[in-house]
């Protein structure tokens, strides 16, 4: 796995989208507008470009299906990523690790199952990481320590558990962290006092809206 996350992309940029499109049920998406045709990918809708080089990808409530390809290295200037609101099934691409510029992934009910990929904490300029309503399993790692951009952390709705890393205390800009719903997490933490923080960390009274099936435990 650690190959596949770190090999270089053999693809240019429009064959990756359309693997991405291929792969995800492009053809039932909803607000395509020109993918899959001859227009320049720039002016696909959903896609925003600098000098013909991708730097947001926003797919959010597209309808995308199955299973992201793991092509994103293939993005390396990507400076934002939306997919919340899908129905994707199967992990978070481990070559999301590559994208080094990313500083916004926004994946809120996408469809995402099994743990967060250690290749995700490597990405040190990152903001703004929403994973909640997912089914995402397994703990926070320590190696977020690496992510000394981050402001907020939005995990609410899944099925994590563990404690919360104290690596997270250490994280000068972090503003916020949500951890509501994930009832094998253990909320003890400095966070929870820290002044001038948003802290949520409530497993019961729980409610989750979410594409995907909520887990047993709820």
């Amino acid at each position: 796995m650690f190959i596949l996350a770190t090999q270089a992309c053999v693809l240019s940029q429009r064959e990756a989208l359309l693997k991405i499109y291929e792969e995800t049920g492009g053809k039932e998406w909803e607000g395509a507008a020109l993918w899959n045709t001859f227009a320049p990918i720039c002016q696909w809708e959903g896609i925003t470009c600098r000098s013909g080089v991708i730097e947001y990808i926003m797919l959010g409530g597209f309808g995308l299906t199955g299973q992201l390809p793991e092509i994103f290295g293939c993005f390396p200037q990507l400076k934002q990523l939306n997919l919340e609101k899908n129905y994707l099934n199967g992990p978070i691409p481990e070559t999301l690790g590559q994208l080094k510029h990313l500083q916004y992934f926004e994946a809120t009910g996408a469809g995402f199952t099994g743990q967060i990929p250690e290749t995700l904490y490597t990405l040190q300029f990152l903001q703004y990481l929403q994973l909640g309503e997912n089914a995402l399993t397994g703990q926070i790692s320590k190696s977020i320590i690496k992510m000394r951009t981050l402001r907020q952390i939005d995990v609410h709705c899944n099925d994590l558990s563990g404690k919360i890393p104290d690596e997270l205390e250490q994280l000068p800009g972090l503003k916020e962290a949500n951890f509501n719903c994930n009832v094998g997490i253990d909320c003890e933490t400095g966070l929870a006092v820290r002044v001038n923080f948003y802290f949520l960390c409530q497993q019961d009274m729980c409610y989750c809206e979410s594409n995907v099936p909520i887990p047993d435990t709820f």
